[in-house]
């Protein structure tokens, strides 16, 4: 038998004289004699390995070997194995001359004391392939690596033995453990059309086997579009032996005692390697579900959670100063990646996880998958579409893995500033079944995330749901409806309409082949989820949402009996929508409607008053600004509405008359240019029943400001003088203004300032 390359020479030294076998058994009897008991030392481990090398070419009966194996055996069980001895003793395991017992006995002892030398795999892959061990031995074999695949020193290199190792799918018998084994080692690049149809082969032929539809799956997740076919899901694709779990449960207590040794300061043969190799003990060992064993009377895991990310690669841990240098590596492990500098240094080369569904658990990974490919992002969007059915849609009451999926998600929309297509067509189903309180919080949260629709399409699958939801909650679950309806607006004015308008033109100019430098997408127009979309009136779906939020806004504060709560996120929408303009630069001003503006003057609470004034001053400004740029709106945005607002203004001039009489001129409707005229005031005057109407709006006589007028005078008036609130209509009026401003209601301050020219005291009548 020719030395094998890269055997250690102290092991090496086969007997080939006439006298071997003669020289061998001396050498166990005198092995025998010396080691009554267990080996106590790696030097008697050598000892007993040369032996048993020696016997490869000696006829000695397997009986005689029993010994050395055994002893070999429990010292591994006791201490571990160094590398150089893990590699002699596969040579001795793996050449097919000893009989098959004490092959796979030595096998089983294979339990490394630290890191497993990649020279080792080489071996075990290079005996199989000369095809002189039995089946049963190299099946073992490939579950030892399987065991050991993570603690191999030289992932790179492992990973270069995944084309010899498939051939060994045609092998039947060692086709289960050559599945798993490649499901541990399988990369994106790995997965090519060939081997798909390899696959797919082995199925029809092997009658579909668990084994195979797991790496079919996983390669599925790397490469959709490579596999179309249906898949059916399993807890488990792999099954795991005691033996096997036994050597695993062997190689962590090995490992964790040595860890030990170094923590206490008494392993001084150990080398910084090692070291670092223990306290990552087992990288993916919490990912590998199918080699561990499931812990008795406890909560199943459910498929769908979301797992830590974990890189391909298990490189040894290097300095985040030294990573940048390492400019031969092809990929970075996102375990490397230690600050932002490495993040940005090595962004085009970091490795994106095998579970890709871990870039929720990790910020570094959602940088990284902001740049990646369309590949990346329709893996992500093939297991959201799955997870969301299965955690969600075919659940009929909140899982926790549900409430973890969903509020994940919603971390992700905002980070990328952008919905996710999937989870939009998915809510568009959900929304018709959904009950208003199922995982509340976070569908409200996701839906600001909206991208633009034709209204029509939005109502259908979204707004009409909600209307029902709306109608049939309490006030707080109304007010969370117009948080969300505030937040969405919001979203659109400053996000989506702009990056429609850019993908808009940069489909088109793909389309007639032009090569335009200002179609590239400016900063804060970049989308990751590229779609076609078709052309609609983007300003259309703007101004119908506003109007039926504000329908929704009547009934709801009707129904609620002006609830101040619910009024506060009223008036919250409507100051978001008198800034669209000024604020985000959309060319759409609208307003709340009469009702929702003069319960807003009737109010008891002083703040919903001054917010209503603030929100005239907002649309002033929005219908200024409207007017002066009419001329420069492109053609293409100017044809979406007929008005954009303009409609609004005779409503809007009314308005202010109205507040004007009322809070300043107290003449509260009495203009017949206003919009609520004398029969408002006499409906009003048989519903109050107060005398003096024209002075009980007053800002110093409003039910909702006359606290604030009389703590006013009790600060700006001598002590013992009695006052009432008109005294402020004499000579106080601005000092009250700015009373009011110091108290948060600077609305009021700033609405008298900017429609009354040179203010003067308010004047009873």
């Amino acid at each position: 038998m020719p030395r094998q390359k890269g055997t250690p020479s102290k092991y090496c030294s086969f007997n080939t004289s006439a006298n071997a076998s003669s020289n061998t058994r001396k050498s166990l009897s005198s092995f025998q004699s010396k080691h009554l008991g267990h080996i106590s030392s790696d030097l008697e481990l050598n000892e007993a390995i040369e032996l048993l090398q020696n016997a490869r070419t000696s006829k000695i009966k397997a009986a005689q070997l029993k010994q050395p194996v055994e002893k070999i055996n429990v010292y591994a069980k006791q201490n571990g194995l160094p590398g150089d001895a893990i590699m002699s003793l596969i040579d001795v395991a793996a050449c097919g001359t000893l009989p098959n017992w004490i092959c796979n006995r030595l096998i089983f002892s294979l339990i490394p004391r630290d890191k497993v030398p990649v020279k080792a795999v080489i071996k075990a892959v290079s005996w199989m392939c000369f095809n002189k061990a039995s089946t049963g031995t190299q099946a073992h074999l490939l579950r030892w690596m399987v065991i050991v695949q993570s603690l191999v020193d030289d992932q790179e290199r492992f990973h270069a033995l995944y084309g010899m190792i498939f051939y060994f799918l045609q092998n039947e018998t060692l086709c289960p453990h050559v599945c798993h084994l490649l499901y541990l080692l399988t990369r994106k690049e790995d997965v090519r059309l060939f081997r798909v149809k390899e696959l797919v082969g082995l199925q029809i032929k092997m009658d579909l086997p668990l084994y195979i539809t797991g790496l079919v799956s996983l390669y599925r997740q790397f490469s959709p579009h490579l596999v179309n076919m249906n898949i059916s899901r399993q807890r488990e694709y792999f099954k795991v032996s005691l033996a096997d779990k036994n050597l695993r449960a062997d190689i962590e207590r090995i490992q964790k005692l040595t860890q030990a040794q170094i923590l206490a300061g008494n392993a001084a043969g150990l080398n910084n390697t090692m070291q670092a190799t223990l306290f990552t003990f087992f990288p993916q060992a919490g990912a590998d579900k199918h080699i561990q064993p499931k812990p008795a009377k406890r909560r199943k895991l459910d498929k769908h959670d979301v797992p830590v990310p974990t890189s391909k690669i298990h490189t040894n841990p290097i300095k985040p100063a030294d990573l940048a240098l390492k400019r031969h590596q092809p990929v970075v492990p996102i375990e490397q990646i230690k600050s932002f500098k490495d993040l940005i240094s090595n962004i085009d080369r970091i490795e994106m996880p095998e579970q890709i569904a871990s870039i929720l658990n990790s910020s570094k990974l959602q940088f990284v998958f902001m740049l990646s490919s369309d590949v990346h992002t329709t893996r992500f969007t093939y297991w959201l579409s799955n997870a969301l059915e299965t955690c969600i849609a075919n659940s009929y009451e909140e899982t926790e893995s549900g409430r973890n999926l969903l509020g994940l998600l919603c971390v992700f929309t905002d980070f990328i500033q952008e919905g996710v297509p999937v989870f939009e067509s998915f809510i568009g189903r959900y929304m018709v079944t959904w009950n208003g309180v199922t995982y509340r919080k976070y569908i409200l949260k996701l839906l600001t995330r909206l991208r633009l629709y034709p209204f029509d399409s939005l109502y259908n699958a979204i707004l009409e749901p909600l209307r029902n939801v709306f109608f049939n909650s309490s006030v707080y679950v109304k007010c969370q409806l117009m948080i969300m309806f505030t937040d969405l607006l919001r979203n659109w004015a400053m996000l989506e309409w702009q990056r429609f308008q850019w993908t808009l033109n940069n489909q088109q100019a793909e389309a007639d082949l032009m090569e335009d430098t200002q179609s590239i997408p400016q900063e804060g127009f970049h989308t990751i989820f590229k779609e076609e979309i078709s052309a609609f009136r983007t300003l259309s779906t703007i101004k119908s949402f506003v109007e039926f939020v504000d329908k929704l806004c009547d009934l709801g504060l009707n129904a609620e009996n002006d609830h101040c709560l619910l009024m506060d996120k009223v008036l919250n929408f409507f100051d978001e929508v008198s800034m669209l303009l000024p604020r985000y630069g959309l060319p759409y001003v609208g307003m709340p409607s009469k009702l929702i503006v003069f319960k807003a003057l009737l109010s008891s609470a002083a703040v919903n008053i001054a917010r209503m004034c603030k929100i005239f001053c907002n649309l002033k400004e929005s219908f200024t600004i409207l007017k002066q740029n009419q001329s420069r709106i492109p053609g293409d945005i100017s044809n979406q509405l007929d008005n954009r607002g303009f409609e609004h203004i005779p409503t809007f001039n009314k308005h202010i008359v109205d507040f004007c009489d009322a809070l300043w001129r107290c003449r509260a409707f009495n203009n017949n240019e206003g919009l609520y005229n004398q029969k408002a005031k006499v409906a009003i005057e048989n519903s109050v029943k107060v005398p003096h109407l024209n002075s009980v709006f007053s800002i110093n006589e409003h039910q909702a400001l006359v606290g604030y007028a009389w703590k006013f005078l009790q600060e700006s008036q001598p002590e013992g003088k009695q006052f009432h609130p008109s005294l402020i209509n004499q000579d106080h009026g601005m000092d009250y203004l700015d009373y009011l401003k110091r108290e948060n209601l600077d609305g009021i301050h700033l609405f008298v300032n900017l429609f009354i020219k040179k203010p003067k005291a308010p004047t009873k009548t």
